[in-house]
């Protein structure tokens, strides 16, 4: 058992041999040792191994936001990490994505998308069956299940508790009726959120929010972050519901739902949860708005919407559309200007620009890589099309919005800075410098 124990070597080429998972071997955080069959550029784990080596279970597994997982087995001495797999193969707009995310330069992106369609294919549950065979071995013949991987005393608890909250409300209120109260204001609160996201009144849930009042969502998780989250995964699940009944397509408000239950998964404070939150009621709202008012009125314009969105990254024709919505050219082109008074093609580039903007302020990708994330077919193309839309070069853009960020920052650097002074001078109060 010592044998094996140590030899991390033997262990990573063998699960890469006979099942075809990278393996790797860390020690205090350093890798040790690695077993990747497959011809990365970047090895795509570099993106999560921030989230991956804390992880301190006997197994653990982490699933990135493209739905790869990656397998963990702590030992004595350190730290073995199988990945990705995959149950599912990948999207165009997925490889894209994750190329972008990791640097990957024009020239060498068939390499790396042959790389990431190479990864093995399999189910998440067999690869924490194959996880809990080997810590069998290498942790003195622990015998870890399933159920003991995936399912969580926290959200088991929750579960039990939501189950049985109407008979632990019934018992509280012989001695505390005032909680029987607070379930009714709470019950009324929602009631009213829930009905404007079903109408789509915007205007009533933003004075709503500036003035709604603390309620309690009883206990649901054992720690704070995980009370948050729950709470939040509740929340979701009635707006996907109001949403649906207010007219948003089925399959697209679920597929809100889960991308926002992904984002707050990977949210690290209770602040991150709470900005989501009040992002997905607007969002929902905003969406149901939309549809009632006729800007999304038939499934048509809803359908090429959401190809779009879906295929962002790579160069979207008109006859791409048409094709995949099975609408001759010259049909789709006449209905879509019909209904939304815009040329299909000038849409479709406007979804790009807005795309490159967001980019272009918030990352630090140099326009080429932008151009070819998005599909164009050169960097001057970008350019010049970027500046037919926005009036500006992508250079001049990225410049003039960082420098009014920064002025922003030290603006409110500022003001923070003069609201100590005169805090320990006792001159003048913090909100009259505030507004100054």
């Amino acid at each position: 058992m010592s044998d094996l124990y140590n030899n991390y070597e033997f262990i990573c080429t063998k699960i890469n041999n006979v099942f075809g998972l990278a393996a790797r071997y860390y020690e205090k955080d350093k890798i040790t040792f690695s077993c990747v069959s497959i011809p990365f550029i970047e090895d795509p784990i570099n993106l999560y191994l921030d989230k991956i080596l804390p992880i301190s279970q006997h197994i653990g597994y982490y699933i990135t936001p493209h739905f790869e997982l990656y397998g963990i087995i702590n030992v004595e001495k350190g730290k073995y990490v199988f990945g990705p797999a995959r149950h599912t193969p990948y999207s165009e707009q997925e490889i894209r994505e994750i190329a972008f995310e990791l640097g990957i330069k024009n020239n060498n992106f068939k390499k790396f998308e042959d790389a990431i369609k190479s990864i093995k294919r399999v189910p998440f549950r067999n690869v924490i069956q194959t996880l809990s065979l080997i810590n069998y071995f290498l942790n003195n013949g622990e015998e870890i299940s399933l159920v003991d991987v995936f399912i969580k005393d926290v959200e088991q608890e929750s579960i039990k508790k939501k189950i049985n909250s109407e008979e632990i409300i019934v018992n509280s209120s012989i001695d505390e009726p005032s909680q029987i109260v607070d379930v009714y204001a709470n019950m009324a609160l929602e009631k009213m959120l829930l009905e404007n996201v079903k109408t789509g009144n915007i205007c009533a849930i933003r004075e709503f929010m500036q003035h709604v009042p603390a309620v309690n969502a009883g206990d649901m998780a054992k720690t704070e972050l995980r009370q948050a989250k729950n709470t939040f995964i509740v929340i979701v699940t009635l707006l996907t519901r109001a949403a649906i009944d207010g007219g948003m397509d089925i399959k697209d408000a679920m597929t809100l739902s889960d991308e926002y239950i992904q984002k707050c998964e990977l949210a690290v404070s209770d602040i991150e949860i709470n900005n989501l939150n009040y992002r997905a009621i607007i969002d929902y709202a905003e969406r149901v708005n939309d549809i009632q008012n006729g800007t999304k009125n038939t499934e048509l314009e809803k359908e090429v919407k959401s190809y779009i969105y879906h295929h962002l990254s790579e160069p979207i024709t008109v006859e791409d559309l048409s094709k995949a919505l099975y609408i001759s050219r010259s049909h789709l082109s006449t209905i879509f200007k019909q209904k939304t008074g815009e040329d299909l093609s000038k849409f479709i580039m406007r979804q790009k620009i807005e795309e490159a903007k967001k980019l272009l302020k918030n990352t630090k990708r140099s326009a080429i890589d932008i151009a070819f994330y998005l599909g164009f077919s050169s960097q001057s193309h970008f350019s010049r099309t970027f500046k037919e839309y926005v009036g500006k070069t992508p250079n001049k853009y990225r410049t003039e919005t960082r420098y009014t960020s920064l002025s922003i920052f030290l603006f409110i650097l500022y003001k923070l800075y003069c609201i100590m002074i005169c805090i320990m001078e006792e001159n003048v109060c913090s909100t009259e410098i505030l507004f100054y």
